[in-house]
């Protein structure tokens, strides 16, 4: 696919604590999709075939988290630029054209039960330790979570669903990319 990610040493990780993360799946997604709508309702709503979609641009960034068989999150990211938000409930997989610079989080949700083991918040680190330039679009409620926890900052970058932000790499912080 892309230079970018093919050095990525997020697979490893997600290899060794395999009990917890795994590669999402297409019989994954309706469990997936089931938790983005108890997360988020309609405000962020994603149809499933948007799922099947970024599995399909970028399976490599696709996880579950799985406890005792049973999935209770998700995480998906993949190559983007910086400077474009994707439209939330469209599909990206016809997206050719457009210059890669960064790796794009778009969700890491964990069901209610989980939160606050930092089950999320060492797989975030692991991406920003492996990767130089990353972007997300937060809700506008957590914007303040995503600074004091790992650096992002607003971009100015108008989004109708919410803040782009960015980390861009520091000297500690000089990823792939």
């Amino acid at each position: 696919m892309n230079i970018f990610f093919e050095k990525c040493k997020i697979n490893n990780y997600i290899k060794q604590r395999q009990k917890m993360w795994r590669q999402m799946t297409e019989f994954d997604v309706n469990k997936v999709h089931e938790i983005s709508l108890a997360q988020w309702g309609t405000y962020y709503y994603k149809s499933k075939e948007v799922f099947l979609d970024k599995m399909k641009y970028y399976p490599e960034g696709c996880f579950v988290y799985e406890q005792n068989n049973h999935i209770k999150g998700y995480l998906i990211y993949y190559p983007w630029n910086d400077k474009k938000i994707p439209k939330l409930n469209k599909l990206i997989n016809k997206t050719r054209n457009i210059k890669i610079n960064c790796c794009f989080i778009c969700d890491i949700v964990l069901v209610p039960e989980l939160r606050g083991f930092k089950i999320g918040l060492e797989i975030i680190k692991k991406i920003l330790d492996e990767q130089k330039n990353v972007c997300m679009v937060a809700p506008v409620t957590t914007q303040y979570y995503w600074k004091r926890h790992f650096g992002f900052e607003k971009t100015g970058i108008k989004c109708d669903y919410g803040l782009h932000l960015i980390r861009e790499p520091t000297q500690g912080n000089q990823g792939s990319l």
